[in-house]
């Protein structure tokens, strides 16, 4: 089993088929758009209350004032069913149509209200970019293969080459192109830029502007050819200096962070709440401690966790779709129904996605990788561990482990684990990371 999944590892960092490119200038990749209203799922009981056949569309749950939603004529209670001729059965489905269109386009929808089928048409707006005065931020488009992806860069203002990071976010759907609102990654990387650095994010395929039309169907391979990519691009523009471009990743982000960095010349790798050990074993474990800082007796965190293990080896290590595992298992499926999404997704993410990253040897990687590695872990982060920041540590070739007090997972200040489960997510920030994060890089950094 190592053998096999340190071929992984190696195939996914030698093998990289995909060539990230330029394109001329941020307009040349299209601004997707915004229709201004807050969807919610349709379940029987609710399509019933509203007169409809069937629990197939996407309730309309608000209408944010003063968009084209409003202007179109959408209301709160509102059902789509459609866009033109594709169905919109929920959620996943409507945002799988809507990647089709960009800003400036008209959407036909296809509504019930009331019981009674509607047609509207809705001009969709462009998504407000993000903006600074304290630095300048340059939306630019690239290639991945045959599709383009957005990459967001944040520079100082005035002249010379900086030092650049490369910010490689968890694994997720989540759009790293924030507008006007507030996020701990946007102030992370904001005060990263203040503090002199460039800092590059990128769009995953199927992303906000980037191309694709449902980013649950990227295959890790592609994940890492995208931020490789980005990395070797980054050390060509002449506001970087070349010499010192380091990686920075959250979370899940760190299982792909050193086949991204193998063999680039980068001066240093910085991980931040890394999840070091397997896919599965991450997600029951961090789910156990949450159930415990919920004040669940320990016979059902047990039994919850028997039955999310269970679950979830069904999927990665029988090879099953999640649904295939819920119907062979009645209790599985009342517990997780919910947690399954069209079928063939888990928790967001197409089922052979974490099929694939169940297979990576995170310590094999680690170990490859020829950069400085500094791997933080903050003491109240209860999703990721100390154990696994420090086998990253151990494991790379020159590493070391860096805990944090009165810090979570999401760089936010809490004064333990109890604290930041309590009080969720707050949108605070956590100076220090900043400082230890500088700090080392400039220790790093190839003096002139």
């Amino acid at each position: 089993m190592r053998m096999s999944k340190a071929i992984a590892v190696r195939a996914l960092t030698v093998g990289l088929v995909l060539v990230l490119a330029d394109v001329a200038g941020a307009q040349a990749l299209g601004r997707r758009g915004l229709m201004g209203v807050q969807l919610a799922p349709l379940d029987a009981a609710t399509a019933a209350s509203l007169k409809l056949a069937s629990a197939e569309g996407v309730l309309i749950g608000g209408v944010v004032p003063g968009t084209p939603a409003e202007a179109a004529g959408l209301k709160a209670g509102d059902v789509i069913v459609a866009i033109g001729d594709a169905k919109a059965a929920d959620i996943p489905s409507l945002t799988t149509v809507l990647r089709k269109y960009y800003a400036g386009d008209v959407l036909p929808l296809k509504v019930v209200r009331e019981g009674e089928p509607i047609e509207l048409k809705l001009t969709l707006a462009e998504r407000p970019k993000e903006t600074s005065d304290e630095f300048d931020v340059l939306y630019e488009a690239a290639y991945v293969g045959d599709k383009r992806v957005r990459t967001i860069i944040t520079r100082p203002k005035g002249e010379g080459a900086r030092p650049a990071v490369l910010f490689i976010q968890p694994m997720s759907q989540m759009s790293m192109d924030f507008g006007p609102r507030p996020h701990p990654f946007k102030r992370l990387v904001g005060e990263l830029t203040k503090a002199g650095y460039v800092v590059v994010r990128v769009e995953r395929v199927g992303v906000g502007d980037s191309e694709g039309e449902d980013p649950r169907q990227t295959d890790v391979k592609t994940d890492v050819a995208t931020f490789r990519g980005a990395l070797e691009k980054l050390a060509t523009y002449d506001y970087v200096d070349k010499d010192n471009v380091f990686v920075l990743t959250h979370s899940l982000g760190a299982a792909i962070a050193p086949m991204v960095a193998r063999g680039a010349p980068v001066r240093g790798v910085i991980t931040y709440g890394a999840v070091g050990e397997s896919w599965i074993d991450a997600t029951v474990e961090a789910s156990a401690r949450s159930w415990k800082l919920e004040m669940l007796d320990d016979g059902e965190i047990a039994e919850r966790t028997r039955k999310l293990a269970a679950f979830l080896n069904g999927v990665v290590a029988e090879g099953k779709t999640p649904r295939q595992v819920l119907e062979s298992d009645a209790g599985l499926k009342q517990t997780f129904d919910s947690f399954v999404q069209s079928d063939e997704y888990i928790g967001g993410q197409h089922y052979t996605y974490v099929q694939a990253m169940e297979k990576l040897d995170v310590a094999d990687a680690w170990k490859a990788c020829d950069s400085p590695v500094l791997a933080i872990w903050g003491e109240a982060d209860f999703v990721a561990t100390r154990a696994d920041s420090a086998m990253i540590a151990s494991a790379a070739k020159n590493g070391t482990l860096l805990a944090l007090p009165g810090i979570d997972h999401n760089f936010e200040p809490a004064q333990d684990q109890e604290e930041s489960y309590l009080a969720g997510f707050t949108n605070r920030f956590n100076e220090v990371l900043v400082e230890k994060v500088t700090a080392w890089m400039k220790e790093k950094m190839k003096k002139p």
